[in-house]
């Protein structure tokens, strides 16, 4: 897609909805640094003075100045010549996003939802190399695979089963909408069925680990291992996704999406 294409923010804009996703989590002191100062130095690199995070809040979700930020910022790295130390930011941004551990067995590969099949391609893979003996594939019905009119999980689950993976080694979460239901409604089923393992490798896409990751540690009250294991996107990586539109939005929301769940203490 090139700039004129057209794209959804990808930042929520109901109030309501947002108070439903704030108390999902209990108010949680901050615990990790983060390191929100990489998308405003690429900004000012870039010659923008406005600051996105002052933009948004709980109270204002659907700020067309923050959307408009994203669409000029992106014409701006893609219509000028952009310097190495430009490039190198636009890099950081995404590399603090998509930080992985070495991967190690574990009792649980956790399946965040999302587009695209490689998570569940990769869930599977790690089942068959013996790295778990259980999968959990969270996700309700997203509007992205509403052809399938099926939730998320079932159609991975359904991917999994032609894979010869046992149907008792799936677990399901089908109703969450977002990153933080797929957690807390995860976790209320593991509860609910006595399985609380103590290592658990976490599947999402590459930009998604990092709020995925805070996310699960925050919501998780028996603290276990978490072992970050992104996958690459379909479509982005790093040396690409500042030039399409959609790419650029998805990582800058990135950067929102973590200064309003720490609005929301969730982490």
């Amino acid at each position: 897609m090139n700039q004129k294409s057209k794209y959804q923010p990808h930042i929520p804009k109901n109030k309501k909805y947002l108070s439903k996703v704030k108390r999902l989590i209990k108010n949680k002191k901050s615990f990790e640094k983060i390191h929100f100062e990489y998308l405003t130095d690429v900004l000012k690199l870039l010659g923008f003075s406005k600051n996105p995070y002052s933009m948004i809040s709980l109270k204002n979700p659907n700020n067309k100045n923050l959307i408009s930020l994203v669409r000029e910022s992106f014409e701006k790295i893609n219509n000028t010549k952009i310097d190495k130390k430009i490039k190198d930011k636009i890099f950081i941004l995404w590399n603090y996003l998509t930080k992985y551990d070495k991967l190690k067995k574990a009792e649980l590969i956790f399946v965040f939802g999302g587009g695209g099949i490689n998570r569940v391609n990769e869930a599977i893979k790690l089942y068959k190399k013996g790295f778990a003996k259980k999968i959990l594939f969270s996700g309700g019905n997203p509007i992205y695979i509403k052809k399938h009119k099926v939730a998320e999980s079932k159609y991975y689950a359904n991917i999994a089963k032609k894979y010869k993976i046992p149907k008792e080694d799936l677990i399901l979460e089908t109703s969450s909408k977002n990153t933080p239901e797929n957690v807390v409604n995860s976790i209320s089923i593991l509860k609910k069925i006595n399985f609380l393992p103590k290592k658990i490798i976490l599947i999402t896409v590459t930009y998604h680990m990092l709020r995925a990751y805070l996310t699960f540690k925050s919501a998780c009250d028996w603290d276990p291992i978490l072992i970050r294991h992104p996958v690459p996107s379909e479509k982005f990586k790093k040396e690409n996704f500042f030039k399409d539109i959609n790419g650029w939005s998805y990582v800058f929301f990135e950067y929102i999406k973590l200064w309003i769940a720490r609005l929301m203490k969730h982490f």
